[in-house]
């Protein structure tokens, strides 16, 4: 309703009822949208305009329903006739993005090394310390815990420690290695939100959201998988969202999405205590530091689910102190998004049905819409263009060279099955033009260009194949167009092709596969 809201606010109308409604309401907010207002000009992309509109039309036909007075507001039709359904592509600063995940993943790693190691160390010296007894910072561990323990778990400020006996002076980098291993604040957790982010594809909110029973473990087959999921709230029909989810193998990278999870489980396992009712289930649970916000003394927990406050904007705040203490462009969860768009598009070969899965969506429309970087435009443009190269060789070969539902394991460039081409659009075949895909079906034994398909199984029950063909093709055109047009082809076929991948393994390979039926020589 925000498209609309913002509407009534800037043109001054007020509406409590059917009578107080103005009978062109529909045009001048479709006007508004489109930036044609003269008085208050908007620019909004397409996909924005789309979206308002839409949900300008489901206010308004459910008004329909419950009062026929409602009427009075008419819904234009076919208000976007004409214009593109795709907003500009969206453009990714790689080199911003880049040097932001780069500064995130060495973050984490640095992170998990120093603390991960001393974590069982000091919860099991909490346990024991004592209130009021001396802290050594000999040993971060026991000292990070005779803190806690003479604060009731509580970290205070750089200042009270001082005070406390046995500490002495204490300079900011030992406090806050302390500090890290004591719990996370918000933007300790930043560098695992973006890199998490860019392992699951999931949006901010989805992410941010997240919740330890929202985290589970399978084994498909005996192998583990890491699953999470949580809700989209602004997708799907229901007040809770659409589920997003996602899974990761089992890996001993020190970034796997497993390694990550449970570190971060596992630092946050003390502060779990502290936290109350369903916060103390978020995943990205934190500490907020003493005179920060909210200003108050004593152990306070948050986490990014902005169950306490409804600000959501929050991670992105953390996101943007995270770049500029290092001096970085900012590059958040959009552009971590439209990367993970990028490679998934990459990866498939253009596969939309397979970019809506991982993006989670339930139209293929919203992925070509939001999610089109220029990189994936212009992938998208080669492979039209391929595409309508091999249908043109299609047509002006007679049907006899399809490629087009070939298999992708299959060699796709040389004319005959079971060869592949160094160039096919330079053939120097007789006939063939330069710059066009060879259609010079059953001349690729002659041919210097030519090669053995990779799969020499595969390539041998061709040429086994195209063999018996041309010998047929000599009883059906009579000996001298066929020694003019296959003579020489034949020959390099039956005494060099066919040789050279004739191995036994080849032979009892090539029996079990089984084939299709090439075209007739002509």
């Amino acid at each position: 309703m925000s498209g609309l809201v913002q509407y009534l606010t800037v043109k001054g109308v007020k509406i409590s009822g059917p009578d107080d409604t103005p009978m062109d309401l529909g045009e001048s907010f479709l006007t508004y949208l489109k930036g044609r207002d003269t008085t208050h000009p908007t620019v909004l992309s397409v996909e924005t305009q789309r979206h308002y509109y839409g949900t300008f039309k489901k206010v308004v036909l459910a008004l329909h329903e419950m009062d026929p007075r409602w009427k009075v507001i008419r819904i234009p039709p076919k208000p976007f006739a004409g214009l593109p359904r795709k907003s500009k592509p969206k453009e990714l600063d790689r080199a911003a993005w880049a040097n932001v995940m780069k500064a995130a993943v060495e973050e984490c790693i640095s992170t998990m090394d120093e603390v991960w190691p001393l974590l069982d160390r000091v919860h099991s010296a909490l346990a024991q310390k004592k209130k009021g007894d001396a802290v050594s910072l000999s040993d971060p561990a026991e000292a990070i815990a005779q803190i806690l323990a003479n604060f009731d778990g509580h970290l205070p400020r750089q200042g009270a420690v001082h005070k406390l006996p046995g500490v002495g002076k204490i300079s900011e980098s030992e406090y806050f290695r302390l500090r890290r291993l004591a719990h996370p604040i918000g933007g300790d957790l930043i560098p695992f939100f973006l890199v998490l982010a860019m392992h699951s594809g999931f949006n901010e909110q989805p992410l941010r959201t997240l919740t330890l029973n929202g985290i589970s473990e399978h084994y498909p087959l005996g192998q583990k998988r890491t699953v999470i999921k949580s809700s989209k709230r602004r997708a799907g029909s229901s007040a809770q969202g659409a589920t997003q989810r996602a899974a990761f193998p089992a890996s001993d990278h020190p970034l796997a999405p497993e390694r990550l999870i449970s570190f971060v489980i596992a630092w946050t396992k003390r502060i779990r205590d502290y936290a109350a009712g369903e916060l103390a289930n978020d995943f990205f649970l934190h500490a907020v530091s003493e005179g920060g916000r909210h200003k108050r003394r004593g152990m306070h927990i948050d986490s990014y689910s902005a169950r306490t406050d409804d600000v959501t904007t929050r991670v992105t705040g953390y996101i943007t102190l995270f770049c500029k203490r290092r001096g970085l462009k900012y590059s958040g969860s959009q552009a971590n998004r439209l990367a993970f768009s990028e490679a998934v598009d990459g990866l498939t070969d253009g596969d939309a049905f397979e970019l809506r899965a991982m993006l989670g969506h339930r139209l293929l429309s919203t992925g070509q819409d939001s999610y089109q970087t220029t990189t994936m435009q212009h992938r998208q443009k080669e492979q039209l263009a391929g595409a309508m190269t091999a249908q043109e060789r299609w047509v002006t070969s007679n049907g006899k060279i399809d490629t087009r539902s070939a298999r992708s394991d299959r060699e796709q460039t040389a004319a005959t099955q079971g060869f592949c081409c160094a160039d096919p659009f330079q053939s120097p075949q007789p006939g063939q033009r330069h710059g066009k895909l060879c259609t010079s079906y059953g001349s690729c034994p002659a041919c210097p260009l030519a090669a053995a398909d990779p799969n020499e199984a595969y390539a041998l029950a061709r040429f086994l194949q195209l063999q018996e063909l041309y010998e047929e093709a000599r009883a059906e055109l009579g000996s001298e167009i066929w020694r003019r047009k296959f003579e020489n082809a034949y020959l390099a076929l039956r005494d060099s092709w066919i040789p050279a991948v004739s191995t036994t393994a080849n032979r009892q390979s090539a029996m079990m596969i089984m084939l299709t039926p090439l075209p007739g020589l002509e």
